[in-house]
């Protein structure tokens, strides 16, 4: 992008005295930028003198289908203050199997040479996970890097748990569910249905528009807790839809769902 004319004419009517660069350059600023900044935190690491803890997580691109790894790292400082930082960012090649992430790890705490200081390691309850922290387990132990030898090592992440334990009660009103969100969708996406719909919420209703629509992520129980929230706010909005909309009303709960919806 910043070779191309359009960004470079733009740049010289915002900031006449702009210098134009090429990719090459910004590249070889972002990683010098990147081990200056990877230097620093490895010699904090480096002069902390309790044990570290990790926490660690995998994903999947929706639109690369590419996996990702982030591990991050928790301890306290020499000042007493509680830290996170993020030590490993950074796509994952196949085979995507717990010995695979397992040997990828292993290999970074490696050559940041904190393998021997590992308190604990926090993930989810994938069944990849397991395989991961086994084998893991087998290669810092004889290293010495395991406080209390493995005992404490393995921590389960109590949010994921707790999501699994909310998804697994919504499922009784998952059809309602399905309703909001597939409305909340179609409003979001259109600027025109978005306006008509806060417009009705001020005009009509008088509602507070500053609250906005919010759709849930299935990782997070929390954001469906605020979509819930925000949609019975605009409850009668929402009915109000369904009787000038006959294109709606398969999309909106009615008077009793709600109810169920509430409780």
């Amino acid at each position: 992008m910043v070779e191309e004319q359009g960004f470079r004419r733009m740049m010289e009517r915002a900031t006449p005295k702009f210098k134009p660069f090429s990719r090459a350059t910004i590249k070889r600023d972002l990683l010098k930028a990147y081990v200056l900044e990877r230097d620093k935190l490895k010699d904090l690491l480096s002069n902390v003198l309790g044990r570290i803890c990790l926490t660690t997580d995998n994903w999947k691109s929706n639109q690369t289908r590419q996996h990702f790894i982030c591990v991050t790292s928790h301890f306290v400082d020499d000042s007493w203050k509680l830290r996170k930082k993020i030590l490993r960012f950074r796509a994952l090649d196949p085979p995507y199997d717990g010995v695979s992430i397992a040997n990828e790890i292993c290999m970074f705490l490696c050559q940041w040479k904190i393998d021997d200081r590992i308190l604990s390691m926090t993930v989810d309850n994938a069944t990849y996970n397991d395989a991961m922290i086994s084998c893991l387990k087998r290669r810092l132990v004889p290293r010495g890097g395991l406080s209390c030898g493995e005992t404490l090592f393995h921590v389960r992440c109590c949010a994921h748990i707790i999501n699994l334990i909310v998804q697994k009660g919504l499922t009784c009103i998952s059809g309602i569910l399905d309703k909001i969100r597939s409305f909340i969708k179609l409003i979001i996406k259109s600027s025109h249905r978005s306006e008509e719909f806060y417009d009705y919420a001020e005009k009509i209703f008088h509602l507070d528009v500053k609250r906005k629509l919010n759709l849930d992520m299935h990782v997070r129980w929390n954001s469906m807790y605020k979509m819930l929230g925000t949609s019975l706010y605009f409850k009668d909005v929402f009915l109000h839809l369904r009787y000038i909309h006959a294109s709606f009303q398969s999309y909106i709960p009615l008077e009793d769902e709600w109810e169920k919806r509430k409780a």
